[in-house]
This record gives structure tokens, C-alpha cells and sequence, in this order.
């Protein structure tokens, strides 16, 4: 946000990420400024573009318009604007931005003191137009045509001018200002909604973005799967090297799971920490807990993050266990197999002691058996013999504490109830949630085969 709209400029970094998006997927532009000035900003070509709200459509190359249905509110428009003008000319620090199909007023420079005569004059020349309607966003007031339209319709009108059967078609939409709610609105039980900003103001947005910054890294994320799913097939979704502040974007994208039971992409050898965030979770296992922020007691229900079935530990001899990064990383790939549902990883490296090693691994979560997975570890010495340590476990000491805003909460959702070794291979683990009293058993068989 700027002081000054018309000073609002977009940054060649993003511009060039919104090109590369462009390539991949079907972009648009939806925005309450008037269409040429938003494609003068953003200035990509093929995509489409809706401005003042979506009373403005233009599809790529210019393909199609959609003017007339605000067409018939000139003459109020072009009246309010000077009734406004008038009214509001003496407050200091208002801007007033006349848009085709609408008219802006800015406050963000109006001292606060001026504020409530601003609202008294503008609420007193909107009452004069019935065909036109007030609306609020960042330090902003609009009058627009008082018609069933705004973002979210206008992006349904989008999909289906670009797209013969619009229904399969999930539409993501990322936007900050309060009037994006109605595309939020739109979006919620077929697409993604994604605020920007760091207010906790309510939203129908899936999910929340703290600034542009993230916004952009979002996108280049987008870019850089799409490309991968260009060279390496449709099906695969594949990260190559290991990149510690990447690991939790990788780990939520390699969910594996059945309807019944899913288990985070985390690497066996991990733990919960700044880095890594194991989690399993069955689908109605909730706890209500207490906690106190701030001096205020908060109540809050969670689904539980249940015992990690995961933990496979590797050591070559009397050296120290596997830890990506401890050693010398050659290879380090991780593959979802999506038509599979198999998530392998391919790894290669060497120790302290130079030791050459590669380990390849594959998990499953079976549909056939909701209540079955499994992990295969296959370990192949290159240049050393010797032997090898495995360390198997259940892990029932996790806590729902992967979620930055949550920690101040209780995380602390589960009591163990029984833990026993039934024989060489097999362990099992029970434990209840504290609350809701949900008994959850876990049994894991660890084989070696050589």
C-alpha cells in the first residue's frame, strides 16, 4: 500500500514471476483500479485482466469485454463525483480517484480528527444515489453501480469465457483488501482462497499469506512445479537437493494418506524441530485444550498429532547416525508418485570417514488396509564394508507445535497409556487423547533382509 494510488508500482522481480506463471497456467488480474491502468501496471501480455471490480473484462490478447452492464451508472457516477468533490474539497490529505465504473475516495492521509466528518459527507452524497453503493476496504471508500456483481462473479465469468467446461477447473485466488472476499466467497467449496496480510481480520480464505514477499515466493514456487511436472511427467512431483528452509513446503506436499489416516512427508531420521515436522493424523481425532495468552485463557480444539510411526535411524558401525545435514550430500532427490501413491527418496553421501553410502526409500499408505503403512529402506555400501545399525522406534512425545501461530497454545494432547516390545521385530504403543479420551494403538514390525 502507498499513500498515493497512482504511485503504486509493481516490481520487475514479480513482473517477470507473473511472466513465468503466465506459461504455465491461466493467469488473470482482478482489481478494483480501472482496466487500462491495471494492465498499464502489471503490463504482461496473455492473460486477462477484470478492472473496477469486474465491471471491466478483457481476456488475453483483448479478446472480449464486458462493459455494458455498468454502462447505464455513468450519469449517477459522473453526478456523485462532483457532489464529492464539492463536499469533501476542503479536508485535508482525501484523494478522490474517479474509476470508469466507480469512485474512490482515499483517507490514508486524512488525520484521524477529519475521519467521521469524512463518513458523515460521504454517507450524505451516497444517500442521493440509490443506484449506486458504498463499499470500505484499506483506509478507502467506493461508491459502485448497486448491482449483483463484484470479484468473485466476475472471476466465474473469467473461467468460463477462457474454458469450454469451467467445472473442472480449481481456481486459486490470492488478494488483500476486503473486497476480495467476495471472490474468497466464491472460491470456498471449489478453489483456494488465500489472504494476504498480517491482520487477523476474519476472512473466507483458506488459508493466509503474511505479505507480497511470500506472495512472490508462492508464485516461484508454482513456476518451479510446473516445470518439473513438464520434464518429469504429470504424475511426479520431485525435489532435488536438500534445502533445510524448504523441508516443511516439502514435507505438507508429500502427505500420504488413505481417507482414514495421513502421515506428513518428514525423513524417518527426523525429528520435530525449526527444520522438520513429523505428523499423523486420523481423520475425527480432535482434543479440546486450555491455554493461557496473554493473561487470557483460550480454548482451542485440535486434531491431534498422533505418534509418529516413522523413526528409522542408520549408522555405519560405531560412527554417528545418518543426518543429511552431517555428511557430504552427493545425491538427494524426493519423489511423490502420484498415480502410485508411493513417496520415495534417493540419497547419496559420504561420512567423516569417507565412507560412500547410498540409501533408497519408498513409503505407502494402503487404501486396501486404512489401517496399514509402510516404509522400505533399502542400503547399499559403495566403497565400505562393515556394519550397519538400524534404530527403529514409535515416537508418542509429539505435540501439535508444527504451526508458528499455535505455540503459544497447549500442544499437549496426548497421555501414554502402554508401551511394549512384543518380540525382536514388533513394537507397540497406546495412548489416549486428554481430553476427549480417544484411544489410538500403533504396532510397528521392523524386518532386515540381506
Amino acid at each position: 500500500i502507498v499513500e498515493i494510488p497512482v504511485e503504486a508500482k509493481l516490481t520487475g522481480k514479480t513482473r517477470q514471476v507473473i511472466k513465468d506463471l503466465a506459461k504455465h497456467y491461466s493467469l488473470s488480474i482482478v482489481s478494483g483500479r480501472d482496466l487500462e491502468d491495471v494492465r498499464d501496471m502489471v503490463a504482461v501480455d496473455n492473460i486477462a485482466y477484470a478492472g473496477s471490480h469486474g465491471f471491466d473484462i478483457a481476456g488475453p490478447g483483448g479478446c472480449f469485454r464486458d462493459q455494458e452492464r455498468g454502462k447505464a451508472f455513468l450519469p449517477a457516477l459522473d453526478r456523485a463525483e462532483r457532489e464529492l468533490r464539492k463536499a469533501l474539497g476542503d479536508i485535508e490529505g482525501v484523494f478522490i480517484e474517479r474509476k470508469r465504473f466507480g469512485i474512490a475516495v482515499h483517507c490514508r492521509r486524512v488525520d484521524d480528527a477529519d475521519l467521521e466528518r469524512l463518513d458523515k459527507e460521504f454517507d450524505a452524497v451516497s444517500g442521493h444515489y440509490p443506484d449506486l453503493r458504498k463499499t470500505t476496504g484499506k483506509k478507502i471508500l467506493e461508491l459502485r453501480p448497486n448491482v449483483d456483481w463484484d470479484k468473485g462473479k466476475a472471476l466465474f465469468a473469467l473461467l468460463e469465457e477462457l474454458y469450454a467446461d469451467s467445472s473442472k477447473i480449481v481456481p486459486m485466488y490470492i488478494g488483500d483488501e476486503v473486497t476480495d472476499e467476495d471472490a474468497f466467497r466464491a472460491v470456498r467449496d471449489r478453489g483456494i482462497g488465500i489472504v494476504v496480510g498480517k491482520s487477523r481480520r476474519r476472512t473466507l480464505a483458506h488459508y493466509r499469506l503474511g505479505d507480497t514477499e511470500e506472495v512472490r515466493q508462492l508464485l516461484e514456487a508454482l513456476v518451479a512445479m510446473a516445470e518439473r511436472t513438464v520434464s518429469r511427467g504429470i504424475w511426479t512431483l520431485a525435489f532435488d537437493g536438500f534445502v533445510p528452509e524448504q523441508e516443511g513446503l516439502r514435507e505438507a506436499l508429500c502427505t500420504l494418506g488413505n481417507g482414514y489416516f495421513a502421515t506428513r512427508g518428514a525423513a524417518p531420521e527426523s525429528v520435530a524441530d525449526a527444520v522438520h515436522y513429523p505428523g499423523t493424523y486420523v481423520a475425527g481425532c480432535y482434543n479440546r485444550l486450555s491455554s493461557e495468552v496473554e493473561g487470557e485463557a483460550v480454548e482451542n480444539e485440535c486434531l491431534v498429532n498422533l505418534p509418529n510411526w516413522l523413526p528409522v535411524s542408520l549408522r555405519l558401525g560405531s560412527g554417528d547416525w545418518f543426518d543429511p545435514e552431517r555428511v557430504e550430500l552427493h545425491e538427494y532427490r524426493q519423489e511423490l508418485d502420484l498415480r502410485r501413491g508411493e513417496l520415495s527418496r534417493h540419497i547419496c553421501f559420504t561420512d567423516a570417514r569417507g565412507h560412500r553410502t547410498r540409501i533408497q526409500e519408498r513409503r505407502f499408505v494402503s487404501i486396501a488396509d486404512p489401517n496399514l503403512a509402510g516404509l522400505e529402506t533399502n542400503v547399499v555400501a559403495e566403497n565400505w564394508s562393515g556394519p550397519l545399525v538400524v534404530r527403529s522406534a514409535l515416537d508418542g512425545r509429539v505435540t501439535n507445535s508444527g504451526v508458528a501461530r499455535y505455540r503459544q497454545l497447549n500442544g499437549q494432547h496426548l497421555n501414554t497409556m502402554e508401551s511394549a516390545g512384543i518380540d525382536g521385530e514388533t513394537l507397540c504403543l497406546q495412548v489416549q487423547t486428554n481430553q476427549s479420551h480417544i484411544r489410538i494403538a500403533e504396532a510397528a514390525r521392523t524386518r532386515l533382509f540381506r
